[in-house]
């Protein structure tokens, strides 16, 4: 199928791909427009570059990983911040956190 050497870097364009698309594809409002989308995914892309140069040993970065969490991680902001049940379920467990432990 995919060569190994390949794997990585076509996974890294899959998510990055994703995320643009799913970043500037829904409708704006006077809050959330693409300027200020572009700029949090630009402060998406220092914070890994950062934590990449601060990185003490940089092979063993576990690249899948990395790219399977980041998507794990904005599907998740999708169905919470874009769907009213995400935002529902969510919304109860805060309240849980909140109130259930009195």
């Amino acid at each position: 199928m995919i060569p190994e050497k390949l794997q990585i870097p076509l996974g890294a364009f899959l998510v990055v791909a994703i995320i643009l698309i799913g970043t500037f594809v829904s409708p704006t409002s006077a809050d959330n427009n693409f300027k200020n989308r572009g700029i949090s995914i630009a402060g998406l892309v220092v914070f890994y570059i950062v934590l990449y140069i601060t990185s003490a040993n940089r092979k063993k970065i576990v690249w899948r990983t990395v790219l399977v969490g980041l998507l794990c991680q904005y599907i998740l902001a999708l169905f919470v911040l874009r769907t009213g049940v995400g935002y529902n379920i969510f919304n109860f467990i805060s309240f849980l956190a909140r109130y259930g432990s009195r």
